[in-house]
Order: structure tokens, then sequence, then C-alpha cells
């Protein structure tokens, strides 16, 4: 895989990232490209924030009682 395709993959992962969902492999190797990337690094912060801005602005829901 070439370095754009590695690029692009990593940023289109962090999404995922900011949420917790990806495996530990995926997460170190974003975390790695993170240190170099500031591309990367500004995106995950917009995300970070929004993720934070809907964290609080959501009421949170209560599961229907069985």
């Amino acid at each position: 895989m070439n370095e754009n395709n590695d690029h692009e993959r990593l940023f289109n992962s962090l999404p995922a990232y900011v949420l917790g969902a990806l495996e530990e492999e995926e997460r170190i190797e974003i975390e790695d490209h993170l240190n170099g990337c500031p591309l990367c690094t500004s995106e995950y912060d917009d995300l970070a924030e929004a993720g934070t801005i809907l964290a609080l602005n959501v009421p949170p829901k209560q599961p229907p009682s069985e």
C-alpha cells in the first residue's frame, strides 16, 4: 500500500477512533500517525470537539422497561 492510500485509510478511520470503535492494533497505528501528521491531528481535534458538544447537548434516553 502506498503512503497516500495509507494516509487516506487512517484519515477515514479517525471518526471510529474518536468513538473508541477500533481494535487496539489500528488504534495504535492511528496514534503513531497523529504524532507526525498535522492534517490528521487537526481533523482529530475537530471530531473530538464535535463529539464532546454532542455528548453535552443530547439528553440521555432511558431504555424502555421490559
